[in-house]
């Protein structure tokens, strides 16, 4: 158990975030084009996400994740380490109210994990990048 704990730590403070970033972007991106598709009704149709349907349209939801997405996949593509510190703590914060609107709206649903997890990789994200 010791060694696998030395291998996370010196995993966690030796690899590049950058492929945390992408995915963290990328997935922000395909959300928000999922949310803009005029054919889904998201938000009336799941349970889930009510609790966002109350904060802003669909439309509103899909056109932020979009820009944030796109904004960090960008960051990371150029390579701008200023603007990657901020994107990954923009980042952070948006996965964790994502989090929490899962949660609140159904405390049951699984998908409030992964969701917390992109959290925490983008928390460790920050960390790494203002070292």
């Amino acid at each position: 158990m010791k060694r696998i704990w030395n291998q996370f730590k010196l995993t966690m403070t030796t690899y590049d975030v950058e492929l945390v970033e992408m995915m963290s972007g990328v997935t922000a991106l395909v959300w928000g084009i999922w949310l803009l598709n005029p054919y889904f009704d998201t938000f009336y149709d799941v349970q889930i996400h009510h609790a966002f349907a109350l904060i802003a349209s669909e439309e509103i939801w899909g056109t932020v994740m979009l820009a944030l997405g796109l904004l960090q996949v960008e960051a990371v593509i150029s390579h701008r380490l200023s603007m990657r510190k901020i994107w990954a703590l923009v980042m952070s914060t948006f996965w964790l109210m994502i989090t929490a609107l899962v949660y609140l709206s159904e405390p049951r649903a699984i998908s409030s994990i992964p969701y917390g997890i992109f959290a925490c990789f983008m928390i460790w994200s920050y960390l790494r990048l203002s070292q």
